[in-house]
């Protein structure tokens, strides 16, 4: 990796692609992109995978450039849908055979009921993919030490239940619980980039224990519904 790359997003990234590999990608693989942005995370996979169908969907106009939007149709077949905040997504029960979303969670008002949505839509056996800045992330140790880490009190703006702004992070346990409360199983976090993003400087890029771990700047988590729901 030259030193000229941002090694934070080259290793988010990375964790985004390992689990996504988990599942069994085919023909008739449907996949849910929640908030997609300027499809960031569609590009990598068209780029990666051929054949693939995602519907992407935000609570804003879509911002993906038209360009992009051919490259995806090309590659496979890509559909915006504009959703409304809290509200129940538009889509039937246990229909995708993923689900995916990164720098999403820590803009949502309502992150049990967010992801319950999420755990509704997916198919029995189908995995979600969530990525979102770890709370304990060195870049935060300061204002934490010091009492000085707020988050945004008001976030509803033109209709919107989704903010620029942080309404709150979460450590990994905080999300792991949210998860098992819910229903998924087999949930496994991969934590990116222990260092210094200010500077690129990078201690580990995915580190397993210790301070590296309970520092790191971003978690992915991956979690499975189960075919039998108890």
């Amino acid at each position: 990796m030259g030193n000229n790359k941002n090694k934070l997003v080259e290793a988010v990234r990375n964790s985004f692609l390992v689990f996504f590999g988990r599942n069994k990608i085919g023909k008739n693989c449907k996949i849910l992109s929640v908030s997609c942005g300027e499809g960031t995370y569609e590009k990598l996979l068209y780029e990666n995978y051929q054949g693939i169908e995602i519907i992407a969907t935000d609570v804003a106009d879509c911002f993906v450039k038209k360009e992009d939007i051919d490259f995806f149709n090309k590659k496979g077949r890509w559909n915006f849908v504009k959703v409304y905040p809290e509200r129940d997504l538009p889509f039937s029960n246990n229909i995708f055979d993923v689900v995916y979303h990164n720098d999403v969670m820590e803009h949502v008002e309502k992150p049990f009921a967010f992801l319950c949505e999420q755990f509704r839509v997916l198919k029995p056996g189908g995995s979600i993919i969530i990525g979102t800045p770890n709370l304990l992330r060195i870049a935060n140790s300061g204002k934490i030490l010091f009492g000085r880490l707020n988050f945004a009190k008001k976030i509803h703006k033109q209709g919107l239940y989704t903010s620029i702004h942080h309404q709150q992070e979460f450590t990994e346990w905080n999300i792991v619980g949210f998860l098992k409360e819910i229903g998924f199983t087999e949930i496994e976090v991969k934590c990116s980039f222990f260092g210094l993003h200010f500077w690129n400087i990078q201690f580990q890029a995915f580190p397993k224990k210790g301070i590296g771990r309970l520092l790191s700047h971003y978690l992915t988590i991956f979690a499975i519904k189960p075919k039998i729901i108890s």
